[in-house]
């Protein structure tokens, strides 16, 4: 039974991110991806311009699965402080399991595809830790006069001195800062002195 147009373009699009994973974006070129599912090059070109277009694609669905860990992680029973560091993990722990998508993310179209993501995480991001904060405020754990701004001064921030680290330094790079990362976030909220559970 043929497949459906949706079906044949995710097909492309999966079979792109497993290569990526295993080659490298870079490595991977159209005829890998093609000779991968056992279809002609001009099948790849109805539905997809270029493999960085594929790549677009799969940026895009990247930043989604990084919002969607984030709002399963406000779900849980874990104190704000734990929340709002565990936060940082789940963009280390994406970028570590996807390394492939990670750094194509960063390598595509010179980098113009990461800084659109990371804007984009970066705008889902706002809404989503001050509401953290203002029920941080709520419940007595933290005492910080205005959210959104100091949210939004820290994301700006962090996403701006991350793009001026090389691709691959990235994620070592952010390993190193989150002790300070996290002082900043007791100091900056105005959290009471606590440690972060395990």
């Amino acid at each position: 039974m043929a497949k459906t147009k949706e079906e044949r373009r995710k097909e492309i699009i999966e079979t792109a991110g497993k290569l990526f994973e295993e080659k490298g974006y870079e490595q991977t070129q159209v005829q890998d991806i093609v000779n991968e599912i056992g279809v002609a090059k001009g099948l790849f070109y109805y539905y997809f311009k270029s493999k960085d277009e594929v790549m677009e694609e799969l940026a895009d669905r990247y930043a989604d699965a990084i919002i969607d860990a984030v709002n399963e992680l406000i779900d849980k029973d874990i104190s704000t402080f734990d929340k709002i560091n565990r936060i940082f993990q789940i963009f280390i722990d994406s970028a570590e399991k996807k390394s492939g998508i990670f750094m194509g993310i960063l390598n595509v179209k010179n980098g113009i595809t990461h800084e659109r993501i990371f804007f984009n995480v970066g705008e889902k991001m706002v809404p989503l830790v001050t509401e953290l904060i203002l029920s941080g405020n709520d419940n007595g754990e933290c005492n910080c006069s205005d959210p959104k701004f100091i949210t939004e001064f820290l994301v700006s921030g962090l996403f701006n001195i991350m793009n001026q680290i090389s691709p691959d330094e990235k994620i070592d790079y952010l390993k190193e800062k989150l002790p300070t990362i996290k002082t900043m976030i007791l100091k900056l909220y105005n959290f009471a002195e606590q440690k972060e559970s395990k």
